[in-house]
């Protein structure tokens, strides 16, 4: 499952390899990790990437990403670069009210933003009002951008925010 980069804040190099050795002691493995905290974007991706490397995980999962957030864009290529050099893939979940948000949204983003793969959150598209695979997996070009999938459901606007797959409008049966 996935790690934070959270929990990075106070531990020595020495700390993180011994979590890491401990975890791979017990045959399991991390996916991803997901930036979070107050951090600024790239000292919070750079400790993610740290924790990353240690836990053998080829993911790290950007801070929700929202319109205002024109810092954290203009940082993108330079962290997608080093990323890339330390055999890291960065990655974004398309989140309600984030740049992400929409096929359309995410379409735009994508393509200005090469190197950056997605979280593909159809409970969220569905909270936007999309249909998650009949029209955006399906119909467009986001398929590629695909690194990790969440089985989860949700509804359109003014429905339950979550459901239990195959009972909501993010046609996970699907």
């Amino acid at each position: 499952g996935p790690a934070t980069s959270g929990m990075l804040g106070s531990m020595t190099p020495e700390q993180i390899e011994r979590v890491a050795r401990e975890i791979a002691s017990q045959s399991v493995s991390v996916s991803m990790v997901s930036c979070s905290g107050p951090l600024a974007l790239d000292e919070n991706v750079r400790q993610a990437m740290v924790l990353a490397k240690a836990l053998n995980c080829g993911y790290v999962k950007l801070p929700p990403l929202f319109a205002d957030s024109h810092l954290v864009v203009d940082q993108l290529p330079a962290l997608v670069f080093e990323a890339g050099e330390n055999g890291i893939n960065l990655v974004v979940e398309n989140q309600l009210g984030g740049l992400c948000e929409t096929k359309t949204g995410c379409e735009e983003f994508f393509a200005a933003h090469n190197g950056v793969l997605l979280a593909f959150n159809p409970a969220h598209f569905a909270h936007a009002g999309e249909h998650p695979f009949l029209n955006t997996f399906y119909k467009g070009h986001l398929k590629h951008a695909i690194r990790q999938l969440y089985v989860t459901d949700g509804c359109h606007p003014g429905g339950e925010q979550f459901t239990l797959p195959g009972y909501g409008n993010g046609e996970v049966k699907e």
